[in-house]
């Protein structure tokens, strides 16, 4: 077996790679942290802000081009990239895919240098916020 060349650049990932294009939910987005408590979450807030849910799927972050600046400007060290919710683990890579903002979610992984498989332990911890939200059998 040939090895990898260790000084090769990592391929750069694609909307399809994530399995976009074959699973669809288009569920409306969705923001545990309207009243944020402390400043991670404050932060977290703005990456999970809507512009607005569409059919189309055609719906992203609100503050889409403010964190983008920040991804491509400060890389890891990114306040986006290092808020995170102490009770839950939630950060901002996790308000991404939740939200379906691909576009966001791709930058947190190349630009912020996130590993897509980070865990949030506490999640649970806001599920039945989101079930109360949607409420039982509606199309959230």
């Amino acid at each position: 077996m040939a090895e990898e060349n260790a000084d090769a650049p990592p391929k750069a990932l694609k909307k399809a790679d994530l399995g976009t294009r074959s699973h669809r939910c288009n569920a409306r987005p969705i923001n545990p942290f309207e009243a944020p408590e402390s400043p991670a979450q404050e932060i977290l807030a703005e990456v999970f802000e809507s512009s607005g849910w569409k059919r189309d799927a055609s719906h992203k972050c609100k503050n889409q081009d403010k964190i983008m600046a920040s991804l491509t400007e400060l890389g890891p060290e990114s306040p986006y990239v290092t808020a995170v919710d102490e009770a839950t683990g939630i950060a901002g890579i996790h308000a991404a895919a939740v939200n379906g903002y691909t576009d966001l979610l791709v930058a947190f992984m190349e630009l912020g240098k996130v590993d897509p498989l980070v865990k949030c332990t506490g999640l649970s911890t806001k599920v039945s916020w989101v079930k109360r939200q949607c409420g039982a059998g509606v199309d959230c």
